[in-house]
């Protein structure tokens, strides 16, 4: 469905959101990625509206951790989808807090040599280099 020529991407992320919902439910994790991903492509399209998606993003990622547990990759990688977010609302030390959550559940979960934990380190370090007051 997403490979639609000629459709927009919110078009085709709000079709991915209602098969979700009709198919496995409101509480299933595919419904709540689905939601996540029909938020991310909204703002890169509008770059505005952060307070709908921000609203949205907490009971997602919920859904998403009841699910299939609190240290699934998706779950992790909603968390930083959230931060991201965050982090472009101008919110930059509630995504270093989330942020700093995922690399200590990625080194919990997987270890410190994994490639789950350097990609998280590597959000982090971003995060923390985009922060106002760091010199650079």
């Amino acid at each position: 469905m997403s490979g639609s020529p000629g459709r927009a991407p919110r078009e085709i992320e709000l079709d991915e959101l209602d098969l979700a919902r009709a198919e496995q439910g409101v509480d299933h994790p595919r419904t709540a990625l689905a939601t996540i991903a029909l938020n991310e492509v909204g703002l890169k399209a509008t770059h505005e509206n952060f307070d709908d998606v921000l609203t949205d993003y907490p009971s997602a990622i919920q859904t998403v951790e009841r699910t299939l547990g609190s240290d699934h990759p998706h779950t992790l990688q909603a968390q930083v989808s959230y931060a991201a977010t965050l982090r472009s609302a101008g919110r930059s030390e509630q995504a270093e807090t989330i942020l700093r959550h995922v690399v200590a559940r990625q080194i919990a979960a997987r270890g410190e040599h994994s490639l789950h934990t350097a990609n998280a380190l590597q959000n982090l370090a971003y995060q923390l280099y985009q922060s106002p007051g760091v010199t650079r």
